[in-house]
Parts: structure tokens; sequence; C-alpha cells
């Protein structure tokens, strides 16, 4: 089951500035709790699916993803809202040539996964870079959509 994809304002790809990117997947209705039915068992897999990952030209970092990271959290890769990372090693797009970017899936385990299935859990995903870097100005990096895929 697929769910739909997001970006910040439904309209186009995410743009990775220098500092990364917010991106608010869903929040749930005002009113309504993130909890999973009752005796509802967890899908065999769900991942984080980033589609369109692509680069004018290198950003010179690499990219931490970061699953409901707090506000004022340290962004670091020992964070149990750690996802994973992205680089655009083979996301650059050559001059000319038609980019439609690469696809990635971070899957996802333990608690992430269980609040990421849940359909009315807020869901936010940080992208940015490890450590005190920026990326490169100028470098175009961007993703497409980014969705939640049970497997």
């Amino acid at each position: 089951m697929t769910m739909p994809a997001h970006t910040p304002d439904g309209s186009g790809p995410v743009a990775l500035g220098p500092d990364g990117a917010r991106i608010t997947l869903r929040t749930p209705p005002a009113g309504e709790t993130a909890a999973r039915p009752a005796g509802s068992e967890p899908p065999a897999a769900i991942g984080l699916v980033l589609e369109g990952v692509r680069a004018d030209n290198p950003p010179g970092v690499v990219y931490g993803v970061w699953l409901n990271l707090p506000a004022g959290a340290p962004a670091t890769v020992e964070s149990p809202h750690h996802v994973g990372t992205l680089s655009f090693f083979d996301a650059v797009t050559l001059p000319g040539a038609e980019a439609p970017g690469r696809d990635r899936v971070l899957p996802l385990e333990g608690w992430l996964a269980e609040m990421a299935s849940s359909p009315d859990a807020p869901l936010t995903v940080d992208i940015r870079p490890l450590g005190e870097a920026r990326a490169a100005a100028g470098a175009g990096a961007s993703i497409r959509a980014v969705r939640i895929e049970r497997r």
C-alpha cells in the first residue's frame, strides 16, 4: 500500500538549499488520534521513499534524513529519529540530458515504522547536510516527492 506523495505545498519538487529542507507529509485531522486500530499488525516492511532525487551539480555533502525530529533536537546520526543518509553521487545530471532523477528507499524499523504506519500520525521529514557542512550554492539538489510505502 502506498500513501500519496507529498511536497511542502503539494505543488512541486522539494529544493534542498544549503541547509536542507523540512517536509510535512501529513498532519492528523483536529481531534483525531494517531493510534493504529486495536489488534491490527504493523506492515511487514515500511519505507520512506524519496522520488526523483537529482542535482544539477554535486552538492558536496551527504545529507542525513530524520523522521519527526523534534524542534531544537540535534540532527545527528545518533538520534533515534535518524532514518538514513542520502548521497547525490549518481544523481547529478549531465548538461543537456533528460533528468528524471533516481528513487531512494530508506527502510523504517522499530518505533519509526510503527509511527509511520499509523494513517493519522503527523509526519515530518528533515533532510539536512550531516555535520557542520553546508551544501554548495547552485547545486540544484531536489527531490520530486516524498512518501511512505508499505511493502
